[in-house]
């Protein structure tokens, strides 16, 4: 989920873009802001992501999950990073 980015970090993916594809019009004629890129994040990328890693998660035989709870001193808000570990059975 599209989360912890300042709307301001939109700016430059257009001009990203525009260099890794230099021949695509698509690219030459995109404009994109902080609302479009939460929209496509949260709804294309990120449940694309999602269910291919689940799939493949599934799909091997042994897997490590590894978490990380942490307190913010400041902000006084409990984070937690998981790891997942595993041996992707397509590219190997």
């Amino acid at each position: 989920m599209y989360n912890g980015f300042s709307d301001n970090s939109t700016q430059d993916v257009v001009d990203l873009f525009k260099a890794m594809f230099p021949d695509c019009k698509i690219a030459e004629r995109m404009l994109l802001g902080p609302n479009k890129l939460k929209c496509v994040v949260n709804h294309g990328s990120d449940p694309y992501v999602k269910d291919l890693l689940k799939s493949r998660v599934i799909s091997t035989d042994w897997f490590v999950v590894s978490f990380d709870e942490s307190l913010n001193d400041v902000t006084q808000k409990c984070g937690m990073d998981i790891c997942i570990r595993f041996w992707n059975k397509e590219t190997s």
